[in-house]
C-alpha cells in the first residue's frame, strides 16, 4: 500500500483510537476518502456532537429479517450520500450478503476522486454490528 497520508490508528474490534505505549499512534491511509468511509460506517447516527447528521442508522437492519442484507445496502448507501453528494467519493457501489441467519457481511467500492488516476478503486469491507 502506498502512503497518502497518516492518520490516527483505529482498533478493528472497537473502532476506537489506539494510544501504543510506545510506537507511533499513526498509521499509513491509502486515501482521504477511504478515511471518511471508515469513520462513517463506524460511527452510530446521531452520536457526533460535532455532527449529529454524521453516522450510519444500523438499528434500522434487523439482523434475522428476510431482507436484512437489502436494508444493510440501504443504510450504507444512506449514511455515504453526504459524502458523494459533495464529491468526496464517486463510484459508489455497496453490496451485502447474509452467509448465515443474523450475519452480515457488507462491501464498499467507490474511486476517491482525487486520487483517481493513481489509486484506482477503493474497497472496504465489514459486518453489520
Amino acid at each position: 500500500m502506498t502512503a497518502y497520508l497518516y492518520t490516527r490508528a483505529l482498533s478493528a474490534p472497537t473502532g476506537r483510537f489506539v494510544f501504543p505505549a510506545t510506537g507511533t499512534a499513526f498509521t499509513a491511509s491509502e486515501s482521504p476518502a477511504l478515511e471518511i468511509v471508515i469513520r462513517t460506517l463506524r460511527t452510530p447516527l446521531g452520536l457526533c456532537a460535532a455532527n449529529p447528521s454524521f453516522g450510519t442508522d444500523w438499528s434500522r437492519v434487523q439482523k434475522m429479517a428476510p431482507n436484512a442484507a437489502s436494508t444493510a445496502r440501504s443504510v450504507i448507501q444512506d449514511a455515504l450520500a453526504g459524502a458523494v453528494r459533495r464529491g468526496v467519493l464517486s463510484g459508489l457501489e455497496v453490496s451485502a450478503t447474509v452467509p448465515r441467519p443474523g450475519v452480515i457481511l457488507w462491501s464498499v467500492e467507490f474511486t476517491d476522486p482525487r486520487l483517481a488516476r493513481n489509486a484506482g478503486r477503493q474497497r472496504h469491507t465489514g459486518g453489520v454490528p
